[in-house]
């Protein structure tokens, strides 16, 4: 029996469809690998507003009356300070002081670290970048340490307001003024959510 080889032609139609098959794979791999990379972003960035909002509300909501002292201020300040007054007590060209605050539930177990167990936070925009700050002891020097935690970065816009007696206003804590504020509001534009508020009850025991 006369057996019959297999054609230059075959050979060029068979290696075109393996080449065919092969891209169809490669490209649904690569559609994958970046559904995978755009799935893992997305998660992350949720991640990282739920953590903003966590923590803003954890501050919030654990609020104590202390006054304290700030390393560039002569005076002490209330210990719930927001705004355009606050700017007078935090003053900095690289920084916006939005939010500067006294709070509970820092915890010390057996008081083993020299400090206490309340806390003064402060959050700052600086450059796009929303920053909770704090540091060990509450009442500050030129040569207190502090440490930043950057929260959310590519912002812009960064704004806060406060809600007292039915309206909005750019500033609470001013010395003299009784009209507490009940709730708080941080606006931003982010560079994918695009223009968010955020509002915030405001409790704890002040």
């Amino acid at each position: 029996m006369k057996q019959r080889g297999v054609t230059l032609v075959e050979v060029l139609i068979a290696l075109g469809i393996f080449a065919a098959v092969s891209a169809i794979g490669v490209s649904a791999l690569s559609m994958a690998s970046r559904g995978s990379e755009q799935l893992r972003d997305a998660t992350e960035r949720m991640a990282d507003m739920e953590r903003f909002r966590g923590l803003m509300r954890a501050d919030l909501y654990q609020l104590v009356d202390r006054p304290v002292y700030e390393a560039t201020a002569d005076r002490p300040r209330p210990s719930f300070m927001g705004g355009r007054v606050l700017r007078g007590f935090l003053e900095s060209r690289e920084e916006t002081a939005l939010l500067a605050l006294v709070r509970a539930g820092w915890a010390n177990p057996g008081s083993e670290e020299s400090r206490s167990e309340l806390q003064a936070v402060t959050w700052l925009a600086k450059d796009g970048t929303l920053i909770r700050r704090q540091r060990p002891f509450l009442d500050a020097v030129a040569e207190t340490p502090y440490r930043d935690d950057i929260v959310l970065e590519g912002l812009e816009k960064v704004e806060i307001s406060f809600l007292s007696r039915g309206r909005w206003r750019d500033e609470t804590g001013r010395p003299g003024d009784d009209a507490s504020a009940v709730t708080l509001m941080i606006s931003f534009v982010h560079p994918i959510y695009g223009e968010m508020e955020h509002r915030f009850l405001i409790g704890g025991s002040r």
